[in-house]
């Protein structure tokens, strides 16, 4: 929540057009590529599993495909080298994290600028040891008066005496948990002082914003009371195995899940899933389903919606020991 995001997309719309504003001396052509995407991406060469990241991830919707050797002769025809922008090594499966370390070597051996974002303690020394690292400081005095003037205007003193009574020095100055207690707070006028409670209320904002903008009128009747309970499941799929975001994919465990609860049988279950996906894509706001993939607002949104599924098991129940044997798991 620190705006790794955020920056990548700041510099890549910089790169070219406005490269002094970056500290930069000649244009750059960039290329922003999620490292979940590229983990997992297919190609004989690195251009084509580049691309194929690019398309996998969705961010950017072309109007006709890239020509074929585009990664050699943009440079040459813009006089510009790339600036490969690789976001989220965090939100790659452990397993797959050795392989894609090779990958990233070859890239920054080559004549290209590399720029990598992850969350602390991602990934190993050794491969720290060959790079420049840099860290994102958070929001100083200045910059949360000016947050804060930005939402409320003339009510920002009343917004940061709240978030200060609050009591939590990392939510004033983590861009991410500020911008949620401003939503919070716009709503409520009040804001919780544990984080967790603090991500309840966003949640019901949006659920209840969502509900007020038509959530429900897109559902058949029998799918309007488990929309949340339904986004519990996606979340803890996707936390169990990140690789996957496919709808298609995603869908199936969701079907099984409406199956029990709804004793129908999985041919009718399975449009069910794949319709409740694409509404939750469109209207939750902290998910989204697009062209096929499923992502969240924010890795800490999964993570947090998947909690609130765990923290509804019974202890002393063996599903809970099962939960508990995960825990050294790196996406638990």
């Amino acid at each position: 929540g620190t705006g790794k995001t955020t920056l990548l997309r700041y510099i890549a719309g910089q790169a070219f057009e406005h490269p002094q504003h970056l500290g930069l001396t000649e244009r750059r052509i960039p290329m922003m590529v999620r490292l979940q995407s590229l983990a997992k991406a297919s190609g004989v060469s690195r251009p084509d599993q580049l691309l194929a990241a690019v398309n996998d991830a969705q961010d950017v919707v072309l109007d006709t495909p890239l020509p074929s050797g585009f990664f050699v002769q943009w440079p040459v025809r813009n006089k510009a080298k790339w600036l490969l922008l690789l976001d989220g090594f965090d939100e790659v499966p452990t397993d797959k994290r050795a392989r894609l370390l090779q990958m990233l070597r070859q890239l920054m051996s080559s004549d290209n600028q590399v720029v990598i974002t992850t969350r602390p303690g991602s990934i190993d020394s050794s491969f720290l040891s060959e790079v420049n690292r840099f860290e994102l400081e958070p929001f100083n005095t200045e910059q949360q008066q000016q947050f804060a003037s930005r939402w409320f205007k003339e009510s920002s003193d009343t917004f940061l005496r709240a978030v200060f009574e609050s009591g939590g020095e990392f939510l004033r100055r983590t861009p991410l948990l500020l911008t949620i207690a401003a939503i919070v707070f716009r709503s409520t006028k009040n804001l919780p002082s544990r984080r967790t409670d603090l991500y309840k209320n966003f949640v019901d904002v949006w659920w209840r914003e969502a509900r007020n903008r038509g959530l429900e009128d897109e559902l058949d009747s029998e799918l309007r009371d488990i929309g949340q309970i339904a986004l519990q499941h996606i979340a803890t799929v996707m936390t169990e195995h990140r690789e996957n975001t496919s709808l298609d994919v995603i869908a199936e465990p969701l079907a099984v899940f409406l199956a029990e609860q709804r004793g129908r049988p999985m041919s009718v279950t399975i449009h069910w899933a794949k319709r409740l996906m694409e509404v939750l894509g469109r209207r939750s706001g902290i998910f989204a389903a697009r062209a096929g993939n499923c992502e969240w607002l924010h890795p800490t949104f999964r993570e947090y919606i998947c909690a609130e599924k765990l923290s509804a098991i019974n202890p002393a129940s063996p599903e809970a020991l099962l939960v508990a044997k995960k825990w050294r798991q790196d996406q638990w």
